[in-house]
């Protein structure tokens, strides 16, 4: 195990790298890749595969699970408008595989077994569909007329 003040800096580490992941790569990128592609999904497809490269693509297992989590970002910060709802469910992500990897510490923080994997990715997909589903009511009223 880590000592106290190495955990409680994790708690706070884990969700500051989060949040500049997702300034990098649902914002900074995206409105510069907007510039020359006009199609949103394109820019976030884009920047999703730089975020998995990012994270690096040491296994298959690695590559599934930053290619969704990246994408149920992704369509966070386009469907909401945006950091905050990608922010928040990415330092969850990553915070509960801290807690499940001290738990576990034998099975390593980076290991994941198809059903662990399937575990995640399902919380995360979920997670997406609640606040797509939940903000949904909010898009008529942020279009503006052109009349």
């Amino acid at each position: 195990g880590h000592s106290p003040p190495v955990a409680a800096l994790a708690w706070v580490a884990v969700p500051v790298a989060a949040a500049i992941e997702e300034l990098m790569f649902r914002a900074w990128l995206p409105q510069l890749l907007g510039v020359w592609v006009a199609a949103p999904g394109v820019v976030y497809g884009i920047t999703t595969i730089g975020f998995t490269l990012m994270h690096g693509v040491a296994s298959p297992s690695d590559v599934v699970n930053h290619v969704v989590s990246g994408a149920c970002f992704a369509v966070l910060a386009w469907r909401t408008g945006g950091l905050a709802a990608p922010i928040v469910l990415h330092a969850a992500s990553n915070l509960a595989l801290r807690v499940l990897a001290a738990l576990a510490p034998t099975a390593g923080d980076a290991t994941f077994t198809p059903s662990r994997l399937a575990g995640k990715l399902a919380a995360l997909i979920v997670s997406t569909v609640i606040v797509v589903i939940w903000t949904r009511h909010d898009a008529a009223s942020c279009h503006v007329s052109a009349t």
